[in-house]
C-alpha cells in the first residue's frame, strides 16, 4: 500500500512539447513506490477534445452487438479495441 506522502506525478505539456527532461518524474510515477499513473496539464483544447470523445464513446457503446464484436481484441488481452465488460 501506498504511504500518505506518495504524491502524484504532474507533467506540464509545455514542458513536454519544449523536450523538457522529464526522467526523473516519470521514474517516480512508475517506480515500485509509484502510484503506476502520471497526469499532464495545461493540454490545449482538452475541454472541448474531451467533451467531443463522450459524445463518440457513446455513440460506439451503442452500436449492434455484432459490429462491437469486430472490435474486439483478445489476443492483446483487450488493451486495444472494444472491451466493456470483459
Amino acid at each position: 500500500m501506498l504511504g500518505a506522502e506518495q504524491k502524484s506525478i504532474i507533467l506540464d505539456f509545455n514542458d513536454l512539447k519544449r523536450g523538457v527532461d522529464l526522467t526523473s518524474e516519470v521514474e517516480t510515477a512508475f517506480s515500485n513506490q509509484g502510484h503506476g499513473i502520471l497526469f499532464v496539464s495545461n493540454i490545449p483544447g482538452y475541454a472541448e477534445a474531451r467533451k467531443n470523445l463522450l459524445v463518440q464513446a457513446w455513440r460506439l457503446a451503442h452500436l449492434p452487438e455484432q459490429s462491437l464484436k469486430a472490435l474486439m481484441h483478445p489476443e492483446v488481452y483487450h488493451s486495444r479495441g472494444w472491451s466493456c465488460g470483459v
